[in-house]
C-alpha cells in the first residue's frame, strides 16, 4: 500500500516541478517576429515627418508614394469586384445606340454621309475590340505570372525581414534602416495588390468578356448597316446615271432630225452619262473592295496582337507552333497588294485630272445661255436663220446645256467621292501591307528553329493516301476542263495567239535541229568561225525548250484567270505557271547538252560527259515540274490537300531525288568533273 502511496506522490511532486520550470520570469518576453521588428508604416511616417529636410530619406519618401499608389490600385480592384455583377448585366442587357439608317428614297448625299458616319465608328469599334481581345488574352494567362511573381516578391521579403536587427529602436532608426523598412512595406503591399489581383481575377474575366461581347454586337450591327448603305448607294447612283442615261437617249431621239449642234449637244450628254454610270459601278466596287480590306486588316490585326501577347507571356511551344503556322499560311498575298497601290497611285492621278477637267467645263456652263450663244457661234459662223429660228434653237441649246451642267456637276462630286474612297483603299491596303509585314517578321524570327509540324507516323501514310485520292477526284478535274473551256471561249484571241506561239515554235524545230548542226561544222572552221554561232545555237536551244512551258503556263494562265473562287484550280493555275519557268530553264540546260549541242560542238565536252548530263536532266525535269505543280496545289490547301502531308511528302521524294543528282553529277571519278579531276590528280582539289 506504500508503494503505490509514494509513486502517486513522486509523480505528482515531478509535475509540480514541469510546471514551475515552465513559468515565464519576471521581465523575459517573447522574441518578436520579423514583422514586428520592422518599424510600421505610422512609424515611418513620423520619422519622415521630423526630417523633412533630410535628403537622404528621397528613397523613402519615393516608396511611401509608391505604396499609397498601390493600396489605391487594390482599393480600386476590389471597388472593381464588387460591382461586377451589376456592371455585367447592365451590359448585356444594354446595347449601344445606333443611328437610324437613312429611308431608302434619301439623297446620296445623305447615304453617303451615313456611311462615313457609320464607316468611323465600325473603325473605332474594331479597334476598341481588338484592344479588348488583346487586353483578354493577357487576363487569361495572368494568374500563373502573379502567382510566379508572389513567390518571388515573398523570397525577398523573407531576405530583407532577416537582414533587418532585431533590436531595432524606433527612436533611433538611420536613413538606411528606414530605407530597407521601407523597402518590406512596399514588398508586402505589392504581394498584397497581386494577391487581390488574383482574388478578383474571375470578376475581372467575366467583365472583360462581357464588354468584348457587347461590341461584338455592336460590330455586328454596323457592319450590317455598312454593307446596306453601300449596296443602296450602289443602287441610287446607278439609278440617277440610267436616268441620266434615258434623257440624253430622249434628247437624241429628239435631236436626229434637228441642227447639228442640238445632236452633237445631245450626244455630249449622252457620252456623260455612259461615264457617270460606269463612275458608279467603280465607286460600288472601290466600296466593296475598301470593306474587304478593311475586314482583312481588323483579322490580322487581331491575329498579330494575339500572337504577340502570347509569345510575350508563354513562349512558343508546339501547339501554339502549329497555329502560328497556319495563320503564317493564311496572311494575304503582301505583294499583289503592294503591285495594287502602285497601280492605283497612277489610278488617283488620272481620276484627279479628269476632276479638274470635269470643273473647267463646268465653269464654262456658268452662264447656259451665252454658252449656247457661243455654241452656236462656233458650229456654223455662216449660219442664216430669223430671229424665229435662232430663239429656238438656242432654248433647245440651253435646256441642253443645263442638262449637261448637271450631269458635270453629278460627275464632279463622284469623282471627288472616288477619290476619296481609292485614297481611303490605298491607305487601308498600306496598312495591310505594314502589319502584314510586322506579323510575317515576328513570326518568321519565332517560328525559324521550331518544327512546323509533327513528326511522321504510321497514321501520317493513311493521311497521304487519303489525300493522294484526293488528288484524283474526276469531280475535281471536270472543274478544271470546264474552267478551261470557259476561259477559251471567252478570250479566243489571246488563246488563239498563244497556240499559234505554240505551234511555230513545234514547226521550226527541224529546222533549228539542222542550224545547230551547221554551227557545229562552221565551229572552228578559221574562215567561218565566230561567237556569233556559239550565241545563235545557245538561241536555238532554248527556243527548242520551248513548247512544252509555253503549254502548260498557257493552260496555268488561262485557269487562273477561272480560278479565283476554286482553291484547287487556282492551285494548280499556279503551280503550271511555276513549273513552266522552271522546266523551261531546266530544258534549256538539256538542249546545250543533247548529242550535237553547244556543249559538245562548241565547248568540245566529252561524249560520256555530255550524255550524263543529258541524261540525268532528262528525269530532273519532269520530277521538278511535277513536284512544283504538287506542292503548289498543297499550298493553296483545297479541301482534301495539304502542305504538313502532301506537301511534306513531295518535299521529302524531290529532296531524295536532289541528291540523287547532285551525286551522279558531282561524283569525283564518274561525274562531269571526273575527266578533269583524273587529269589534275596532284592538285588542289584532291588535297584533304
Amino acid at each position: 500500500m506504500r508503494r503505490p502511496v509514494r509513486s502517486l506522490l513522486a509523480l505528482c511532486l515531478a509535475l509540480l516541478m514541469l510546471t514551475l520550470a515552465g513559468m515565464p520570469v519576471a521581465g523575459a518576453e517573447d522574441p518578436p517576429t520579423f514583422d514586428q521588428r520592422i518599424p510600421t508604416m505610422a512609424t515611418i511616417m513620423q520619422a519622415v515627418g521630423q526630417r523633412a529636410e533630410d535628403e537622404t530619406l528621397q528613397p523613402v519618401r519615393d516608396s511611401l508614394e509608391r505604396i499609397a499608389d498601390l493600396k489605391q490600385q487594390i482599393s480600386t480592384l476590389r471597388e472593381t469586384a464588387r460591382q461586377a455583377d451589376s456592371r455585367i448585366n447592365k451590359l448585356r442587357r444594354s446595347a449601344p445606340a445606333v443611328e437610324p439608317l437613312p429611308l431608302p428614297n434619301a439623297g446620296i448625299p445623305a447615304m453617303e454621309k451615313a456611311l462615313d458616319s457609320a464607316q468611323r465608328r465600325l473603325s473605332e469599334t474594331q479597334s476598341r475590340l481588338s484592344q479588348l481581345e488583346t487586353e483578354l488574352t493577357k487576363l487569361t494567362m495572368q494568374p500563373t505570372q502573379l502567382r510566379d511573381d508572389i513567390a518571388r516578391l515573398e523570397g525577398e521579403l523573407d531576405n530583407l525581414a532577416a537582414s533587418f536587427p532585431a533590436q531595432a529602436n524606433d527612436q533611433a532608426l538611420s536613413p538606411s534602416l528606414l530605407t530597407q523598412a521601407a523597402r518590406y512595406r512596399l514588398l508586402d503591399t505589392e504581394i498584397s495588390l497581386r494577391q487581390t489581383k488574383l482574388q478578383t481575377h474571375p470578376m475581372r474575366l467575366a467583365l472583360l468578356a462581357a464588354e468584348r461581347d457587347q461590341l461584338r454586337g455592336l460590330q455586328r450591327t454596323l457592319q450590317a448597316r455598312v454593307d446596306v448603305l453601300i449596296q443602296r448607294l450602289g443602287r441610287s447612283r446607278l439609278l440617277s446615271a440610267d436616268q441620266a442615261t434615258a434623257e440624253t437617249l430622249r434628247a437624241i431621239e429628239q435631236a436626229d432630225s434637228r441642227h447639228p449642234m442640238i445632236r452633237n449637244l445631245a450626244a455630249e450628254n449622252a457620252a456623260l452619262a455612259d461615264e457617270l454610270t460606269a463612275l458608279a459601278r467603280a465607286l460600288d466596287e472601290v466600296s466593296r473592295d475598301n470593306e474587304n480590306t478593311l475586314r482583312q486588316l481588323e483579322d490580322v490585326e487581331t491575329l498579330y496582337r494575339s500572337a504577340q501577347t502570347q509569345i510575350e507571356i508563354a513562349g512558343v511551344g508546339q501547339t501554339l507552333n502549329r497555329v502560328l503556322h497556319e495563320q503564317r499560311k493564311r496572311l494575304p498575298d503582301l505583294q499583289a497588294y503592294r503591285q495594287q497601290a502602285r497601280t492605283r497611285s497612277e489610278q488617283i492621278a488620272q481620276t484627279r485630272l479628269r476632276q479638274f477637267q470635269i470643273d473647267e467645263k463646268r465653269r464654262q456652263l456658268a452662264d447656259t445661255a451665252q454658252a449656247a450663244r457661243a455654241r452656236l457661234q462656233d458650229e456654223d459662223p455662216q449660219l442664216q436663220l430669223d430671229t424665229r429660228q435662232t430663239d429656238r434653237l438656242l432654248a433647245e441649246a440651253e435646256l441642253l446645256l443645263d442638262s449637261q451642267k448637271d450631269l458635270l456637276e453629278q460627275l464632279s462630286r463622284s469623282y471627288l467621292t472616288l477619290i476619296d474612297r481609292l485614297s481611303q483603299l490605298d491607305l487601308s491596303q498600306k496598312r495591310l501591307t505594314q502589319i502584314g509585314a510586322d506579323y510575317t517578321r515576328l513570326l518568321d524570327e519565332n517560328l525559324l528553329w521550331i518544327a512546323s509540324d509533327l513528326p511522321i507516323r504510321s497514321a501520317w501514310f493513311v493521311e497521304l493516301f487519303n489525300e493522294l485520292t484526293a488528288l484524283t477526284d474526276p469531280a475535281r478535274w471536270q472543274r478544271v476542263r470546264h474552267a478551261t473551256l470557259i476561259e477559251a471561249q471567252s478570250r479566243p484571241l489571246i488563246v488563239a495567239l498563244a497556240l499559234l506561239t505554240l505551234l511555230a515554235t513545234v514547226w521550226s524545230r527541224p529546222k533549228l535541229r539542222r542550224y545547230l548542226q551547221w554551227t557545229g561544222t562552221e565551229v572552228g572552221n578559221p574562215a567561218h568561225d565566230r561567237f556569233s554561232l556559239t550565241v545563235g545555237a545557245a538561241l536555238a536551244s532554248f527556243v527548242l525548250a520551248l513548247p512544252l512551258p509555253i503549254l502548260a503556263g498557257l493552260l496555268g494562265w488561262m485557269l487562273q484567270q477561272q480560278g479565283s473562287n476554286d482553291r484547287f484550280v487556282w492551285g494548280l493555275s499556279d503551280g503550271l505557271i511555276h513549273a513552266a519557268w522552271i522546266s523551261w530553264v531546266i530544258e534549256s540546260f538539256r538542249r546545250l547538252a543533247s548529242r550535237g549541242g553547244v556543249l559538245e560542238a562548241h565547248f568540245r565536252w566529252q561524249p560520256q560527259t555530255r550524255e550524263l548530263l543529258y541524261r540525268n536532266l532528262r528525269w530532273l525535269v519532269i520530277l521538278t515540274a511535277l513536284a512544283t505543280v504538287l506542292m503548289r496545289l498543297a499550298a493553296a490547301d483545297p479541301r482534301g490537300l495539304s502542305m504538313p502531308v502532301l506537301g511534306r511528302a513531295v518535299y521529302i521524294v524531290f529532296s531524295v531525288a536532289l541528291v540523287v543528282f547532285i551525286a551522279r553529277i558531282f561524283h569525283p571519278a564518274r561525274g562531269v568533273l571526273g575527266a578533269w579531276l583524273q587529269s589534275h590528280h596532284e592538285g588542289w582539289a584532291w588535297r584533304g
